[in-house]
């Protein structure tokens, strides 16, 4: 139903007035109006389903994330999980418009942080310093971003023991032998217990593997119920203590993460609470179930997390990753092998929330995914680069049909990221418009005609292409021009998602975006501007130095070497390849990252190198055998068959004349073999004429 009219109205002179204006009406039913609102449907491991997300105040996100017990080097399986939240984090941010706050702990108290210290005969807190910079230097270079929080549990010891009496004082834990558990079974007659992992419930293996290796024994002799847990653990020999009301000791691992987390929230005005929690689903029972049950008992609310998302299993090779497989990887040893990159493109191919299977087959998928992403940012650079001044923007067959493609590339794209944050969906889509792109480049009439003949299998995108070429009066059959907006348009689609992943960078991503003001007439795709014009300037300035010298004194070799010093040494630095053509009056570049760039330089420089040596090698033994032939030529003919050393030790005895008469042995020389050195000496001498003459 339409609106009412608007109530008022501007009054001009004359008596006139502004006409009636109409508030536009939404349409849809609730249930379509609610999903427009609300687009982001999460898996919830709370209900195991996938349901609405509603944040608890409008677009704030509140977000607590377990983080790394910092005791050894972070493995493949610790990446997946970081770089997927990150990407998580990214997509709620940068595409829903939620202003997310994201909290991540460092646990540098807990049981194998002790015991790999005392291993080591090191302090536990040097351990932990020196493992902890190692995860952060790990996820700087696998591009994930800092949390806005990061609290270690070293630093809130006294905010543990307020957090532990409180949950005394309600009757919801006790004090056994100097250390203090959770009552299970208080708790349990007030509030459900195991709301991730109800089947879970009494498992008391399950429910061990969380005391830890050093407490295990003690909590089984002095705790009420076999599923009780331990809160603060009493002090024992070996290990780092903090004073309490209970006597000297330190926190229980479950513990820690609620009070970090409700500490850190109070501080944002929730209470204590969040709307998402993330980590591994190895840690839904019974660490995540144990920190619900404690901080919905100390905190006296119902429900203290709204979401809980785990990150699915990494293996290798369809086997868990473990030591004794032989098949541990770190995250460092994966970087030595794969660039960063790659490994975000491939946890990218895969729901978050799935099993992943870690391969180097898997990982060659990855690798061409990633030549087609550098493909297509080069191939728009630099069609949108060479666009000629006045180059025609009327939309044409092809044009049409890649504007279709983009429009249903980003349809499938935000479907995609609503549901769950697809991500395997969605680069698939990109992937679709990435090889559009580029079909789309290397003739816009043959795209036009391939989309069209697609027909309804294409699409939207046959269908407007085959619409727009019937309607065109006087179709021409000639080539198709490339139509910057209609390319930029595309480009820009794929370069928002690729930036919103984390797999290229806001700069990158601009250079290929929509257009500039100052580059609409000449076609040029916009830069980033600022201070990144500095380092190509310096080279410029450089170059041109450098070629002044060198025409001063008519050095053709010094300019030629300048030439290959700006393209090997500074463009090569800066990412741009600078490639020579079959015409010396052309030359064309494109962007590419500096790292692959530079290590193809090297290579280029290291096959010249082989090459040198082998031809100074070359050189040299052409020389050798030169002067070992000048030493012969240099022997007189009467001394040929006596110093030669191709007749050394061949003849004892020899004529007047030179010539032998006797071989080795004494025995005369036969006529037929006189004939043959009568005919070597013969030789000899006319070469040795024509040598002699040269001196």
């Amino acid at each position: 139903m339409a609106a009412p009219a608007c109530a008022t109205h501007a009054t001009f002179s004359g008596g006139k007035r502004q006409p009636s204006w109409v508030m536009p009406s939404p349409s849809g039913s609730a249930g379509e109006l609610f999903e427009a609102a609300c687009p982001l449907r999460v898996l919830n491991s709370l209900t195991r389903t996938k349901v609405p997300f509603i944040p608890m105040n409008g677009r704030e996100v509140f977000w607590y994330a377990c983080g790394p017990t910092v005791y050894a080097s972070s493995h493949m399986g610790h990446a997946r999980t970081y770089v997927c939240f990150d990407v998580l984090r990214r997509i709620m941010r940068d595409h829903f418009g939620y202003r997310v706050t994201l909290i991540m702990n460092i646990t540098d108290i807990d049981d194998k942080i002790i015991a790999r210290a005392n291993e080591a005969g090191r302090p536990f807190n040097e351990l932990a310093a020196e493992f902890e910079h190692e995860f952060l230097e790990d996820m700087a270079r696998l591009g994930v971003e800092p949390a806005d929080e990061m609290p270690r549990v070293s630093e809130h010891v006294p905010e543990v023991v307020d957090f532990v009496e409180r949950l005394i004082a309600k009757g919801f834990a006790y004090e056994s032998k100097g250390s203090v558990y959770f009552d299970v079974a208080s708790y349990s007659a007030k509030h459900p217990y195991g709301k991730l992992r109800p089947e879970n419930v009494g498992d008391e293996a399950s429910a061990l593997e969380g005391e830890g290796a050093l407490g295990a024994a003690v909590t089984e002799l002095a705790k009420k119920g076999a599923c009780d847990f331990a809160l603060w653990k009493a002090a024992k020999e070996g290990e780092p203590s903090w004073p309490s009301p209970w006597g000297e000791g330190r926190p229980g691992w479950h513990i820690e993460c609620s009070v970090m987390a409700s500490e850190a929230l109070k501080r944002y005005g929730t209470g204590g609470v969040m709307d998402i929690h993330s980590g591994g689903v190895d840690l839904q029972f019974p660490h995540h179930d144990n920190e619900i049950a404690q901080s919905e008992a100390c905190l006296g609310c119902k429900q203290w997390v709204g979401y809980f998302l785990h990150s699915g299993h990494l293996n290798i090779r369809g086997q868990k990753m473990g030591k004794s497989l032989k098949n541990f990887t770190t995250i460092r040893q994966a970087l030595e092998r794969y660039p960063a990159r790659h490994l975000r493109l491939l946890f990218l191919s895969f729901r978050y929330n799935s099993p992943l299977n870690y391969s180097p087959e898997m990982m060659d998928e990855v690798a061409s995914k990633d030549r087609a992403i550098t493909s297509v940012i080069q191939n728009a650079e630099r069609a949108l680069r060479i666009l000629p001044k006045g180059n025609p923007t009327k939309v044409g067959p092809g044009a049409s049909a890649l504007n279709a493609s983009a429009i249903a590339a980003r349809a499938a794209v935000d479907a995609a990221l609503a549901d769950d944050f697809d991500t395997p969906t969605a680069m698939n889509a990109v992937l679709a418009l990435i090889a559009d792109i580029n079909a789309y480049i290397d003739s816009p009439s043959a795209f036009a005609a391939k989309a069209a003949t697609d027909g309804a299998a294409a699409g939207l995108a046959a269908a407007a292409a085959a619409a727009t070429a019937a309607a065109a009066p006087g179709a021409s059959s000639e080539e198709e021009p490339v139509n910057g907006p209609a390319l930029r348009r595309a480009a820009a689609v794929v370069s928002r998602v690729l930036r919103l992943f984390g797999l290229i960078d806001a700069e990158l991503a601009t250079s290929v975006g929509p257009v500039s003001a100052s580059a609409a007439g000449a076609g040029a795709a916009s830069g980033a501007g600022g201070d990144v014009t500095a380092p190509f300037i310096d080279a410029l300035a450089e170059f041109r130095q450098r070629v002044r010298e060198a025409a001063r004194t008519g050095d053709k070799a010094a300019i030629m070497a300048a030439c290959d010093w700006v393209r090997d040494d500074r463009m090569a630095a800066l990412g741009v390849k600078l490639e020579d053509t079959s015409s010396d009056a052309t030359q064309t570049w494109k962007r590419t990252d500096p790292a692959e760039l530079l290590a193809e330089v090297e290579r280029r420089r290291a096959a010249a190198d082989e090459a040198a040596e082998r031809a100074a090698a070359s050189a040299e033994a052409a020389a050798a055998a030169a002067a070992a032939a000048d030493a012969i030529l240099a022997i007189p003919d009467e001394r040929l068959f006596m110093d030669a050393p191709q007749f050394a030790g061949q003849f004892s005895a020899f004529g007047d004349d030179g010539m032998p008469t006797a071989d080795a042995a004494g025995a005369p020389i036969a006529k037929s073999q006189a004939k043959k050195l009568a005919k070597a000496l013969k030789a000899h001498s006319s070469k040795r004429a024509k040598w002699l003459a040269k001196q």
